[in-house]
C-alpha cells in the first residue's frame, strides 16, 4: 500500500528537508550524478516566494518531504531564469518555480497534486494567470502542465537548456 500523500504550506522548519530533496532530484531530466547547486532564492523562501507548498508522507519517523513547489511574481528577483519578451505582461501573473519530487516518488500524482495547489492558490491570491517553464526533455512534465490547463505559449534559450513556456488563464 503507498503512504498518503497531502500538500501543506512551507514551514521554516522544512529547510532541511527541502535541500535534501532538491540535492537528490535531477536537473532537466538528467540523471543526478551530485547535487544540483544550491539556488540562493531558497534560502529564504518565506521572503522570496509568494507561496511555497511541500507534499508530504507520514513514515514510522515522522514526517517525509517527498515534493517541493514555489510561485513567485513573475518577473521577481528569485528567478534564475528570465522571463522571454513573448510571454508578454508581467503584471499579476504568478510563476511555478523550484518544482520537484523524490525520484522514488515520481509518477505517482504528486506533481499534479501540488500543480493543482498551486493553481488553486494562485487564484485566491488574485493572480490572473501562471506560467511555467521545463525542457523538451521533459515530456511527463509537460503533459501534467498541458492536462491541468496549461498551454504553450513558445519556447526560447537559457544557457543550454531550450525552454518550454508554458501559460495558464486563472
Amino acid at each position: 500500500m503507498r503512504p498518503q500523500t497531502s500538500v501543506r504550506r512551507f514551514k521554516p522548519a522544512d529547510g532541511p528537508q527541502i535541500r535534501w530533496l532538491h540535492d537528490r532530484t535531477p536537473n532537466a531530466g538528467e540523471v543526478a550524478i551530485r547535487p544540483q547547486k544550491w539556488p540562493e532564492a531558497l534560502n529564504d523562501i518565506a521572503g522570496n516566494f509568494e507561496a511555497f507548498w511541500v507534499a508530504v508522507e507520514q513514515t514510522a519517523k515522522g514526517e517525509a518531504i517527498v515534493g517541493m513547489l514555489g510561485v513567485t511574481q513573475a518577473g521577481s528577483p528569485a528567478e534564475v531564469t528570465p522571463v522571454p519578451d513573448f510571454v508578454g505582461q508581467l503584471k499579476r501573473t504568478g510563476r511555478i518555480d523550484y518544482v520537484r519530487v523524490a525520484p522514488e516518488r515520481q509518477r505517482r500524482g504528486i506533481g499534479r497534486l501540488l500543480t493543482n495547489t498551486a493553481i488553486a492558490g494562485a487564484r485566491q491570491a488574485g493572480f490572473a494567470r501562471l506560467i511555467v517553464e521545463t525542457t523538451p526533455q521533459q515530456p511527463a512534465a509537460i503533459a501534467l502542465y498541458e492536462s491541468t490547463g496549461f498551454q504553450e505559449a513558445g519556447r526560447s534559450n537559457f544557457e543550454n537548456y531550450e525552454l518550454v513556456w508554458l501559460e495558464l488563464k486563472l
